[in-house]
């Protein structure tokens, strides 16, 4: 015998069943109007006359109940027709997605490596030549000891400068090998591409410009900077004042040319140490085509790269 369907009908309109041809609330009006059932609803059919009769007497309760409930499931946000109403809301609608979301990648606007790498190359030449300007008009103008002692302020201001100058340069390389990453994984070549175009950033950030660094301005501009401060204009005075005079000046020289050179190294060593660490693991997550590792290896690289921006403009 087929079983009857229970429908509830209510001020809001008739409350269908579920998918077993039963009412979801039918149960729970049921017993709230303290009437008697047997094992489902669909034995109704059974049910004695004196229990038919308490049924009908009772069910203008009952409907009112039902829609009670159907009304605070509704207020909830539920859906009385479906069984995905008492579900967690997606993570889309939770206010901390927003908070903990990732920061985006930045936009990079040139069109392809080549012209990346003259970039990077560019910006090199540019920021130690500027330097080499500095120094070589610093020199010009001390000729001799009396000159150096004239213009020592001018001599500080110089290797502040130099030092300076290094840790903007240093932050450039930073950005760089954050902008060859984002060329490189944003677009659409296969991971084998990819992972063949991340040399581009090894030989250019890391390699040839990064050394650079190293070769123009630590072991460049800083040596000679020794050479003709410290053992050149200073050491000519040694006949020429007092030793105890002589000796402030030359080992004041020779602290502040060691401090700032070896400063200049630190950073240019940390910044080539970092680039190399984010270049092998960008370059491990596309060869072994992780995804999520490699969003989170770039946004953990640009979240560092923020920490040091604000770094040197607190100093």
């Amino acid at each position: 015998m087929q079983r009857p369907v229970i429908q509830l009908t209510t001020e809001i309109g008739t409350l269908p069943p579920g998918d077993n041809g039963e009412h979801p609330f039918a149960f729970a009006a049921m017993a709230a109007a303290n009437m008697p059932w047997r094992s489902s609803p669909s034995a109704c059919h059974d049910m004695l006359p004196a229990e038919k009769g308490a049924i009908m007497k009772k069910k203008p309760l009952i409907c009112l109940l039902s829609m009670v409930m159907t009304l605070s499931v509704a207020a909830c946000g539920g859906d009385p027709t479906s069984d995905t109403g008492s579900q967690p809301q997606s993570s889309a609608t939770n206010d901390t997605t927003t908070d903990n979301s990732e920061p985006a990648l930045p936009k990079v606007t040139v069109s392809s490596l080549d012209e990346l790498n003259t970039e990077v190359a560019e910006y090199v030449d540019s920021a130690i030549a500027d330097l080499q300007t500095q120094y070589d008009a610093l020199t010009a103008s001390i000729g001799d000891y009396n000159a150096y002692v004239e213009n020592i302020g001018n001599v500080q201001q110089f290797y502040a400068s130099a030092l300076s100058d290094t840790e903007t340069m240093c932050l450039q390389m930073y950005q760089y090998a954050l902008d060859y990453v984002t060329f490189i994984t944003s677009s659409d070549r296969s991971f084998s591409d990819q992972y063949d175009d991340m040399e581009e950033l090894y030989d250019v950030v890391y390699d040839e410009e990064g050394t650079r660094i190293y070769d123009d301005i630590y072991d460049g501009i800083m040596s000679d900077a020794y050479d003709y401060f410290y053992d050149g204009v200073v050491s000519s005075g040694y006949d020429l004042v007092p030793y105890d005079e002589w000796s402030d000046y030359s080992s004041g020289e020779y602290d502040l040319w060691s401090d700032t050179r070896s400063d200049i190294y630190d950073i240019w060593s940390d910044t080539r140490s970092d680039i190399y660490d984010f270049y092998s693991d960008v370059r491990s997550d596309i060869y072994a085509k992780e995804t999520k590792d490699l969003e989170k290896d770039i946004t953990r690289f640009q979240e560092d790269l923020s920490d040091l921006r604000e770094e040197l403009s607190d100093e």
